[in-house]
């Protein structure tokens, strides 16, 4: 933002005053998505240091992935895919995440294949639901307030009691 304000001439306070609501979401956004890709690295390898609880050289990592054209989200996913989903050997990562370019377009493939399967289980479920829709007539003055009695029920006369 302050390298627009610059660019412009103008001050970063003006830049951000008049982007709009849907560019402040997506930054918004992108932020959260490095955050969580941050807290993902910290809990993968763990702590380097006190100071530095991920690497210089993984943000360094994480930046370049990005202006090479693979967003946060997707450098996460990927890693998830990697480390969660084919079981890879952090040992051999040493605290690195240098494996992000190589499985990249096979994360990706495999995420859409995901949402495939989800979209087509939800519309499978949609189609089932309607092929069994059963309707139930229902009357609410049934079912409250009169209390309907047993005529079959036969009444004791308490007078033939005592005797």
């Amino acid at each position: 933002m302050s390298q627009v304000a610059r660019d412009m001439g103008i001050t970063p306070a003006t830049v951000k005053a008049h982007l709009s609501e849907e560019n402040l979401r997506i930054v918004s956004n992108e932020y959260n998505d490095r955050d969580a890709l941050f807290f993902y690295i910290y809990r993968l390898f763990g702590e380097q240091s006190e100071d530095q609880p991920v690497t210089k050289w993984n943000i360094v990592q994480m930046q370049k992935f990005r202006k090479q054209g693979m967003p946060y989200r997707g450098q996460l996913l990927t890693l998830k895919y990697f480390y969660e989903v084919k079981h890879g050997d952090k040992r051999k990562a040493k605290g690195s995440i240098g494996i992000i370019p190589f499985v990249y377009e096979e994360a990706r493939l495999y995420y859409e294949k995901q949402a495939k399967k989800a979209e087509e289980i939800t519309s499978l479920i949609q189609q089932q639901l309607e092929k069994d829709r059963i309707e139930i007539k229902f009357n609410p003055a049934d079912y409250m307030g009169q209390k309907k009695r047993n005529k079959n029920k036969k009444l004791i006369d308490l007078s033939t009691l005592g005797d």
